[in-house]
């Protein structure tokens, strides 16, 4: 799967998910859209390198580490965190065996 499809099909995961729009996720200050941000970064690292991932979402590779590793922290408080995560990898996973 190229990158930009992988993106836009996680991103659209993520604000299903978080009922927030695209611009919200990727923009917003708030502790609800970044906790957002923070499991897009977290879903896509599992496929992208942070140098993509940024390249992707207009970040830096610094600032797409730094969400990388506060999703541990993040998923390990915040509950609600830890959910969407696991419906988004779910997702991800049974997207990634349809195009094998």
């Amino acid at each position: 799967m190229k990158p930009k499809v992988l993106y836009d099909a996680t991103l659209s995961m993520v604000c299903e998910l978080t009922e927030l729009t695209s611009d919200d996720v990727l923009h917003c200050k708030n502790e609800v859209c970044t906790d957002a941000r923070c499991v897009l970064v977290a879903c896509l690292s599992r496929y992208l390198t942070d140098t993509q991932i940024a390249s992707l979402m207009g970040l830096t590779r610094q600032g797409v580490c730094y969400l990388r590793h506060s999703f541990e922290y993040s998923r390990r408080y915040r509950w609600s965190v830890g959910v969407n995560a696991k419906e988004i990898g779910k997702e991800l996973a049974s997207m990634s065996q349809a195009d094998a």
